[in-house]
């Protein structure tokens, strides 16, 4: 017997400018092992051990049943052991790679061979929306879309392997459904075509290597200015990151995180760059953990190995 070991990283969506259209996976990882077992156990250790459930409501379960049942195969009992190193509910897609680790990890268990336009697919429907599920699985600066038949059209980048992202993740959690709770249902013109210039050559700008633009490309009026006023200091934390010379900063995913990229070495630029965020925060009363890390191209699909047990 053996056992299936996943790693899905942790990921940053929007950008600021591509809301809901572009997400870029990190180098921090949750780990996931599953094996096949004589009853259904969940071991949790790292975030969230004592907040997430250790039974089959579990959200790693629930994407391993999702692929069974996908195949219309009965699921047995598993044992599943997560190593989780994402914070929960900071912007930086703790459920999407819980997702994603299951999905990735019951295809290859169970021996479904899903492809991994299908994988994308049942770990959007379960997420929602794409935008974080698609670089966890694939890695990489991710653009993704919903075609006329809805379907999920996506094109990978690779991230640039230059580029440093500083993270503020203060104690204040903000639950995706609060975010999108504050966001108008109609904006400006004069709003869109602002987003979709910035958009646009964000993409440009990251292929590029284009540093010197990320901050105007990361600009946004679709949903951080409305999302600000639910965290103090998260405005001021991007304003901080780009005076302490920050090549661009915005809201990571729904927040209250702000990431911050420097194209300098973390000792020199990030430290000062996490320290201004940080203050920003404790200015408004609010603790904050800084983490520093990179953009990386693997993702779950290639992190797959199987261990003997």
């Amino acid at each position: 017997m053996e056992a299936v070991r996943v790693k899905a990283p942790a990921t940053t969506a929007n950008l600021g400018s591509a809301f809901d259209c572009a997400g870029m996976a990190l180098e921090l990882y949750n780990e996931v092992v599953v094996s096949l077992n004589d009853r259904d156990i969940v071991i949790i250790d790292g975030e969230g051990k004592h907040e997430l459930s250790h039974d089959s409501t579990n959200l790693v379960y629930r994407a391993i049943a999702k692929v069974a049942d996908c195949a219309g195969i009965p699921l047995p009992p598993l044992k599943i052991h997560c190593t989780n190193r994402i914070p929960l509910s900071k912007g930086m897609g703790s459920s999407a790679a819980a997702i994603v680790g299951g999905v990735v990890a019951g295809n290859a268990l169970l021996g479904v061979d899903l492809s991994s336009g299908d994988l994308l697919d049942l770990a959007a429907q379960m997420e929602g929306h794409p935008d974080n599920v698609a670089p966890a699985l694939f890695g990489g600066f991710v653009i993704s879309c919903k075609d006329k038949q809805h379907r999920i059209v996506s094109v990978r980048v690779d991230a640039p392997d230059d580029l440093f992202a500083v993270l503020a993740v203060p104690e204040h959690k903000v639950s995706t459904r609060e975010a999108r709770a504050v966001l108008p249902d109609v904006v400006a013109h004069e709003d869109a075509v602002f987003n979709v210039s910035r958009a646009a050559l964000l993409v440009a700008a990251l292929q590029q290597r284009r540093y010197d633009l990320l901050a105007t490309a990361m600009e946004d009026r679709l949903h951080q200015p409305y999302r600000a006023p639910l965290v103090s200091g998260l405005q001021r934390a991007v304003s901080a990151a780009i005076e302490s010379g920050a090549v661009g900063a915005a809201i990571s995913g729904a927040g209250p995180s702000v990431i911050a990229f420097c194209a300098r070495d973390v000792d020199s630029d990030g430290t000062r760059i996490g320290e201004a965020m940080v203050a920003a925060f404790r200015g408004q009363g609010l603790q904050c953990r800084v983490i520093f890390t990179r953009p990386t191209n693997i993702g779950a699909l290639e992190s797959v190995g199987h261990l003997p047990i």
